[in-house]
């Protein structure tokens, strides 16, 4: 599965109004960790950074951040199962729920999102369970 990004549990967005990857059929879903979860759709097979793969990211991204903070996964970031996600998230939540609570007290000027032109602008959830695609 591929993981756009991590939002509290109670975030306001509602994933299943976005497209994922791979076009209009393709479902977007949240895996839930106790406080935090993970943004999902099932991961396509042919992960590449093309332009419009990359902006379809962003988007859900930007979507998701008009109704609460999140933080963005770097494009290409999959996981085998959910289970493996929810693991990984648990073992983060702490830290994942104090970067949540920091980025909900900045101003929407100082934490606006802008659409990037490459991989650099992506952060890193930081977990080290999750796969990278290549």
């Amino acid at each position: 599965m591929y993981l756009f990004g991590v939002v509290a549990a109670d975030h306001p967005g509602q994933p299943a109004d976005l497209v994922g990857l791979g076009g209009p059929d393709t479902a977007l879903w949240r895996v839930h960790a106790g406080a935090t979860a993970g943004v999902v759709t099932a991961a396509p097979g042919w992960l590449r950074a093309r332009p419009r793969d990359l902006l379809a990211h962003q988007l859900v991204l930007d979507c998701l951040w008009q109704y609460g903070p999140v933080l963005p996964a770097r494009y290409g970031i999959v996981a085998p199962d959910e289970e493996t996600l929810r693991a990984a998230l648990r073992r983060s939540a702490l830290r994942h729920l104090d970067a949540l609570a920091q980025l909900a007290e900045l101003t929407p000027a100082r934490a606006g999102i802008e659409p990037i032109t490459g991989l650099a602008g992506m952060a890193s959830t930081g977990n080290p369970l999750l796969d990278r695609s290549g």
